[in-house]
């Protein structure tokens, strides 16, 4: 069983679960990933937003979690659970339908199952949302398609919350010749904290208008 906080906070999430046998519906699933290797965070996370991967029939919850392991997911990693959900909750068609996505950008099969491996979320997203994430990244950016492969995490960034107010600052920088690139993945891997003590700080003096301009697009986004 979960604890007991961890099941309060599910039901809070997801008050359907009151009405649910949990010993019934979602128990077996927490025993079969546990089986499998899974790590309480994977576990956890399940639980807390997709409990309905936990209530699938065991036999699929099974097949889902093998094939996510035979892929090369360590389990004891937190996004094992996101592969697994990923792996329930997307059809052969529109899988393959990402698939052909990524290969418009030069991506081989391997880079792609890489990538799913380091990090799900890239096959979690619409085929509209990481088409429109890798126009931007290469084409507004200029970073190499194979760059973004090598760091897929880029693509569960959000474009407006994060990736756009960062590239507004990168922008301004490189204009004045502070920069030589856009295309960082430093700049939009570190936290707020970080990208302000990089790259808004030390150009205080030479472009005091960064801040406000980062803020400003902060809050419209």
């Amino acid at each position: 069983m979960p604890s007991d906080e961890n099941l309060i906070r599910a039901i809070r999430r997801n008050p359907f679960l009151l009405t649910c046998e949990l010993e019934t519906y979602v128990i077996p699933g927490i025993r079969i990933l546990r089986e499998s290797g899974a790590g309480e965070s994977s576990i956890v996370r399940l639980l807390l937003f997709h409990p309905r991967t936990l209530m699938t029939s065991r036999s699929q919850l099974s097949q889902a979690i093998e094939r996510v392991k035979k892929m090369g997911v360590d389990p004891r990693l937190t996004q094992f659970s996101v592969a697994v959900q990923t792996i329930r909750g997307v059809s052969k068609g529109t899988w393959d339908s990402k698939i052909d996505a990524y290969r418009k950008w030069g991506w081989s099969n391997k880079l792609i199952l890489k990538a799913f491996t380091k990090s799900p979320w890239c096959m979690a997203m619409s085929v509209k949302k990481l088409m429109a994430n890798m126009d931007y990244y290469v084409n507004k950016m200029g970073f190499d398609p194979l760059v973004i492969a090598a760091r897929p995490i880029l693509l569960a960034f959000s474009l407006d919350k994060r990736i756009m107010p960062r590239d507004a600052v990168l922008c301004v920088l490189l204009s004045k010749g502070l920069i030589e690139s856009r295309a960082s993945v430093q700049a939009l891997a570190i936290t707020n904290e970080g990208f302000q003590k990089k790259f808004l700080d030390p150009y205080k003096e030479q472009a005091p208008e960064l801040l406000q301009l980062f803020q400003e697009k902060l809050r419209t986004c």
